[in-house]
């Protein structure tokens, strides 16, 4: 009787995981959104695309945060985090507009400050599994253009390994690293960047939204 009973025991495990992955299998596929101000600007429209093909999704985007500033953010450890309670089939990442800071006391933007930065970046990939993450393009001060070049540098090194994949939007809105604050773009002149310099306007927002979920096909 013991035997039957922890025979059948087993069989309701069995039972119980394989109806789990069925379920699990039913569900949409699942989407995070996340990053800094970057992403806050383009977090909607993005998940709008997303939705529309069938994708559940989940936006978390921190303004005024950044891998060079745990004391806001450890964006490492978030990452993990919201990996466990999203479980994303798929993760958008674009940030890095305040990343100007030292990592472990190395000053940006020398070499070992992009090993720094990309194995940071590296580990947030590991965690979110598939991941896109975007480039950042070429703002209007050429100080932090000289950051922002060393953020890009530091994600080709991170997505190396293939862990994550890297959207290039720099040469589409700053093609040989010039900023341009309008761009043409099927067939018309559109304004692509807010006054700042720094961060996507709405029809950049709208392009850079087609780019990331075109990388799904």
């Amino acid at each position: 009787m013991r035997r039957l009973l922890a025979a059948a025991a087993c069989a309701l495990v069995v039972l119980a995981a394989a109806g789990g992955d069925d379920a699990r299998a039913q569900e949409p596929p699942r989407a995070l959104v996340t990053g800094d101000s970057l992403m806050y600007v383009m977090q909607h429209p993005l998940a709008r695309r997303l939705r529309h093909r069938g994708y559940d999704v989940t936006i978390d985007s921190r303004v005024g945060t950044g891998l060079t500033k745990p004391w806001l953010t450890d964006w490492v450890k978030a990452a993990r985090e919201q990996s466990a309670q999203v479980r994303p089939d798929v993760t958008f990442v674009f940030i890095g507009g305040n990343d100007v800071h030292s990592i472990g006391g190395q000053r940006c933007c020398g070499p070992l400050w992009v090993q720094a930065y990309a194995a940071r970046a590296r580990e947030m990939m590991a965690a979110y599994g598939r991941t896109v993450w975007l480039t950042l393009p070429a703002p209007i001060d050429p100080r932090l253009g000289r950051v922002f070049r060393a953020i890009n540098r530091a994600l080709r090194y991170a997505a190396l390994d293939g862990r994550g994949r890297l959207l290039d939007i720099a040469p589409v809105f700053t093609p040989g690293g010039r900023y341009r604050r309008s761009m043409p773009w099927k067939g018309e002149q559109v304004i692509v960047r807010q006054l700042d310099g720094v961060h996507l306007g709405h029809q950049g927002v709208k392009i850079a939204a087609d780019l990331a979920t075109a990388t799904l096909e």
